[in-house]
């Protein structure tokens, strides 16, 4: 079982430190911001660009990278599924977004 690290902040208060595998400094912002009673450290690992369910994708992410840092780690993935289209484009949003360019649909 991992043992999530403590460290000092700014005013001397003890918070949990959560790793997390991004190297986007507007997530880890985000992240930061919502998960207040925390200590959010950016871990930089390359993970894979899985295919698949959504579900699926996120759980493997994460048991690469907690396997590649040998700490508690999360990871995040976008997704956007559109029922009328079957689920699609669903994990496979940035290559959609990437084809479609930034026009409105």
């Amino acid at each position: 079982m991992h043992n999530i690290n403590k460290r000092c902040n700014i005013d001397g208060m003890m918070k949990p430190v959560l790793y997390f595998a991004t190297s986007n400094p507007y997530k880890l912002r985000e992240a930061r911001e919502i998960l207040t009673d925390y200590e959010v450290q950016s871990i930089h690992i390359d993970l894979p660009e899985l295919q698949g369910e959504p579900r699926d994708i996120i759980y493997e992410k994460t048991r690469v990278a907690v396997k590649k840092i040998n700490k508690l780690v999360f990871v995040e993935d976008v997704s956007l599924s559109c029922n009328a289209l079957g689920g699609l484009p669903g994990p496979y949003i940035k290559w959609f977004l990437d084809k479609m360019g930034n026009r409105i649909l």
